[in-house]
């Protein structure tokens, strides 16, 4: 398979969607079409407005995984983690801590392809930091609000 010199906006959706393994039907997407507003806000991060114009391939690879990522969580920030009255647990949580966990790699990733969108702001991770919503942070006892 030749090395990508060019994306189509589902071009780089079959790329997120495929770079994500089984994590993406783990939690319920059946296709690259779940990821069409993660390749646009790839495209926002790229600082382009089409993707014909994103040219620095692996910048724009690098930021789709963020996005892609970005995208996972906040899929599955809903799912849980609760033991009952009787000691028996209910986990779903993996998933999101696996999706966390991608998210940070990829946004350390990100950051070997510096531009002038990829200041977020927030928690540092590597070379940039990544601003989540309350909804997608971390939960659990590592953590501290």
């Amino acid at each position: 398979m030749p090395v990508p010199t060019a994306y189509t906006e589902s071009e780089l959706a079959d790329y997120m969607y495929a770079a994500m393994g089984d994590t993406a039907q783990v939690i319920g997407w059946t296709g690259s079409g779940a990821l069409a507003g993660a390749v646009i806000e790839a495209l926002i991060a790229y600082g382009v407005t089409s993707i014909d114009v994103a040219t620095d391939i692996p910048r724009l690879r690098a930021l789709a995984l963020v996005e892609a990522w970005k995208a996972a969580m906040a899929q599955v920030s809903g799912d849980y983690k609760f033991t009952d009255i009787d000691g028996r647990t209910a986990e779903r949580q993996q998933i999101f801590d696996h999706c966390q966990e991608m998210l940070a790699q990829a946004t350390a990733d990100a950051a070997n392809y510096p531009g002038p969108t990829l200041a977020y702001s927030g928690s540092a991770i590597g070379r940039i930091a990544l601003d989540l919503p309350r909804s997608l942070q971390p939960r659990g006892p590592r953590c501290a609000r």
